[in-house]
């Protein structure tokens, strides 16, 4: 079978033509991929940052509310009670920031267990530290705490 040079011209443009239409194809679907996986990664990344301010700010506070717990029960320590109130009083501003700056990253029941949170703490103390609530707003922020990384571990991964 011999081949007129019309007909192998038609058949090899329309090899070439098949070739860069499914090359152009390929490559154009690897980039919608990549994008794609790249704004997963970057959200991904964007909840892992918010929720580690959340637990961040979580830690601070607890740690003024125990050492103002450990100051009322009579122990030393390092800083003046004035100084531990305004710390105290700065914990909760940078809680309250950080939920409100992360709202619409980290999930909905993390989101719902700050508020209760902020709720018990500002209904417990009245916006100021007192020495007899000052067990039970450790125990809440603990009890946050837990349930925060619980749901940032289901929604992370």
């Amino acid at each position: 079978m011999i081949l007129d040079l019309g007909t192998f011209a038609l058949l090899f443009g329309g090899a070439a033509a098949v070739a860069v239409l499914a090359s152009w194809l390929t490559a154009r679907l690897t980039v919608r991929l990549a994008a794609r996986q790249f704004q997963s990664e970057r959200w991904w990344e964007r909840k892992a940052d918010a929720y580690s301010a959340v637990v961040h700010a979580l830690h601070t506070m607890r740690g003024y509310v125990e050492t103002l717990r450990d100051v009322h029960a009579g122990d030393a320590a390092a800083f003046p009670e004035d100084q531990l109130r305004i710390q105290w009083r700065h914990g909760r501003e940078e809680l309250v920031r950080v939920v409100s700056q992360h709202a619409f990253v980290i999930a909905d029941a993390a989101a719902e267990e700050l508020t209760r949170l902020h709720g018990e703490l500002r209904y417990g103390t009245n916006g100021r530290p007192h020495a007899e609530v000052l067990e039970g707003e450790s125990d809440a922020i603990g009890r946050t705490l837990t349930r925060v990384r619980s749901i940032a571990a289901l929604d992370l991964h």
